[in-house]
């Protein structure tokens, strides 16, 4: 009953005027390009007429939803409409996640088997053909039929000899042909799938014996799709009946509009209708239904479509909680962490997870940059807590500038929030009691991706590691200390950092990581800078730094917007993610797919052997390790030094000091260490060309 009262609450939804309807049409949010890359591809020679294909440029995430569409008729030959008049929507869907197969027919009249023989042609390329290009491509369960003008007649035929294997028609301008006076009309009463209506007021064609294209689409909704599970009715103010595609044709015009915001109202609704109805995202249905959200042109809105089927956990809500960590062994040091988590409703302390779910999640430990703070990255929890992750943002160090000492502190207080993660995940009173996954990854962005470097190299409790424009850290080395990381690592670079370039930032933090060479990734977003991976704003802290910095000038990309480089991170983030922590392995392909084709990175990266590289070049080795009374170190590549060597703690403080006069390219000598503690050190090695660190284990 609950929801028969709320398809009638849509159904009841009618705007008669523009005055609630706010968006400018050309500003509506599926003017730009989803996430997907598209591929456009011509199929010559098919049965019964060629075809134009856009689909997402790889099949790893398929199967799509899929449209096959057929274009209006010409009314000579040549005509103004061909397969390419309908691309600024139908490339704009594809690159939301679709198949879309067009049609290369333009003929008058009638054609009750075009569709019918597209389908089969589609349904052998996609069951029998392992090698044709829709293969892994097209979801036959998910079909969707659509047709501007003559072409939307043509598509009714399909869904009355096939309605079980349709899921949904659009009409663009058109409708179920009526006939004549009633004679000849297509039956479409029983049909159960989804309806989309869209006409524009200005539209002056008509259909013989039955009246204006409008008033004959709007009696097919009323009266004659009785049975339809859902159908929606828009009709668009100033817009004609050329205002569906990409020509021109003096009897059909496009409106008073104009091209742009004729195009702009059309995509909004067609995105946002298939969206919610075929990929379930609730935010495109209230982009259509939420008055406020459509095109200020929108002047009659009806619906009985619901936002499609709502699965808890796909994706999950966003909670979120504050927690004051006290650690204490560093004098009982407060750690603010603001945590987001997986939730089936959103807002703060909700409960973890699903009801009567049994899953947990792996948690991501995150640090901002210098001089910011976890406000910054809101982008991050609302890209992966929706995906199944926990995302703790770690909120300490954020003076300006960092304190003496911050980086190794800030390191630390990683660390240890992933231990109280752990903690909290077998706690009966905590709304984390069996939600939290053994599984952690440790990210950062600048000053919190050089501290990465830092808890992974004292600390065995990450299992991979992100960081975004990584930079140098000081007092204990980031650069110095990466051979002592060996989890899978995702360096990400913006190729026009200005703050820390990646030359003296993330190359040498990837070039001295001990992870094995299969398992380290560099990757540089085109285009991108540093202080995009935050949203500092562009007063803040981070932008300002970067435009005053006066390395700019060496950019040698375009400049990407601050989306677009939060959309690449976040989407290799997610794989990486999926496929190092929740053991996804299809991730794994699809990550590697795009390090191999996607145009909006580079992955090509040269160690240098000469400056940082020389790092390198010598090699100091530790045996046993680990030790009790003594050590033996062996130093090879550093003749005729004298290197100095500081012993230190887990909290950076030095502990003992000593001084090696390396006398041979292969040197040995033994070092007494019985007046340390039980414990973990880092030993630092600084030589003239040279400066190395090592973990010491003493027991």
């Amino acid at each position: 009953m609950r929801i028969k009262q709320l398809l009638f609450s849509f159904a009841l939804i009618a705007m008669t005027s523009s005055i609630f309807a706010q968006i400018n049409p050309i500003n509506s949010p599926y003017n730009g390009n989803g996430l997907y890359p598209v591929t456009m591809d011509s199929i010559m020679n098919t049965t019964p007429a060629d075809v134009l294909i856009f689909k997402p440029s790889s099949n790893l995430l398929g199967p799509y939803p899929t449209i096959l569409f057929q274009p209006g008729a010409n009314s000579s030959t040549p005509g103004p409409i061909n397969k390419h008049t309908y691309d600024l929507y139908w490339r704009t869907v594809a690159s939301y996640g679709y198949v879309v197969i067009i049609i290369n027919n333009t003929s008058g009249g009638p054609n009750s088997t075009l569709f019918t023989n597209t389908h089969n042609w589609i349904k052998d390329s996609v069951n029998n053909n392992p090698n044709s290009k829709l293969h892994g491509y097209v979801d036959l369960t998910k079909f969707v039929v659509a047709g501007h003008s003559n072409g939307g007649m043509n598509a009714t035929d399909i869904i009355i000899n096939r309605p079980s294997e349709i899921a949904g028609i659009v009409y663009m301008a058109s409708y179920a042909n009526p006939g004549i006076f009633g004679f000849g009309a297509q039956n479409v009463g029983s049909y159960t799938g989804k309806v989309l209506m869209m006409c524009g007021n200005e539209d002056a064609t008509t259909v013989p014996g039955a009246g204006t294209t409008n008033a004959t689409a709007k009696t097919a909704y009323d009266t004659r799709f009785t049975s339809a599970s859902c159908k929606t009715w828009v009709l668009l103010d100033s817009v004609g009946h050329g205002g569906f595609g990409d020509y021109v044709n003096t009897a059909q015009p496009v409106g008073t509009i104009g091209r742009a915001k004729a195009t702009g109202s059309v995509r909004h609704f067609l995105v946002a209708w298939l969206q919610s109805q075929f990929n379930s995202n609730s935010t495109a249905f209230d982009n259509m239904n939420i008055a406020a959200n459509r095109p200020w042109n929108t002047k009659e809105y009806l619906n009985t479509c619901g936002a499609g089927p709502t699965v808890c956990g796909d994706p999950y809500k966003i909670g979120h909680s504050v927690k004051t960590f006290t650690d204490p062994s560093r004098a009982n040091r407060a750690i603010e962490t603001h945590i987001y988590y997986p939730a089936a409703t959103a807002g703060d302390d909700v409960a973890v997870g699903c009801p009567s779910e049994s899953t947990t999640f792996p948690v991501i430990v995150f640090g901002h940059g210098a001089s910011q703070t976890y406000l910054e990255y809101q982008y991050l929890k609302d890209g992966l807590v929706p995906q199944g992750y926990i995302v703790c943002m770690v909120n300490t160090e954020t003076d300006t500038p960092p304190a003496t000492g911050a980086h190794l502190r800030f390191a630390q207080d990683m660390k240890f929030v992933r231990d109280q993660m752990q903690t909290l995940g077998a706690d009966a009173a905590s709304i984390f009691n069996t939600k939290v996954m053994n599984k952690t990854a440790i990210m950062g962005h600048s000053m919190g991706g050089g501290c990465n470097y830092l808890a992974a190299a004292q600390w065995n409790g990450a299992d991979c590691m992100i960081n975004f424009a990584a930079a140098e850290t000081r007092i204990n080395s980031a650069i110095d200390t990466a051979h002592l990381v060996t989890i899978p690592s995702l360096v990400i670079s913006g190729s026009d950092d200005c703050v820390a370039p990646a030359d003296s930032n993330q190359i040498p933090l990837w070039c001295n990581l001990g992870t094995p060479q299969n398992q380290k990734y560099f990757v540089s977003i085109i285009g991108g800078n540093h202080c995009k991976f935050s949203e500092s704003g562009q007063f803040g802290a981070c932008t300002l730094a970067e435009t005053l910095g006066g390395t700019c000038a060496t950019a040698t990309d375009p400049a990407i917007d601050g989306a677009a480089q939060k959309d690449a991170a976040i989407d290799l983030s997610l794989m990486f993610l999926n496929w190092k922590l929740k053991g996804v392995s299809s991730a794994g392909t699809k990550f590697a797919d795009s390090l191999a084709t996607s145009t909006r990175i580079r992955t090509t990266i040269n160690c240098p052997v000469v400056g940082v590289g020389a790092r390198k070049e010598a090699k100091i080795s530790m045996f046993p390790n680990p030790a009790q009374d003594l050590v033996n170190i062996e130093v090879e590549g550093c003749a005729s030094q004298t290197i100095d060597m500081a012993i230190r703690n887990i909290y950076g403080q030095v502990v003992a000091n000593f001084i090696i006069d390396v006398n041979s390219d292969l040197y040995n000598t033994e070092l007494n260490i019985h007046n340390l503690n039980s414990g973990t050190y880092f030993i630092e090695f600084n030589g003239k060309t040279n400066k190395l660190t090592q973990k010491l284990i003493v027991y």
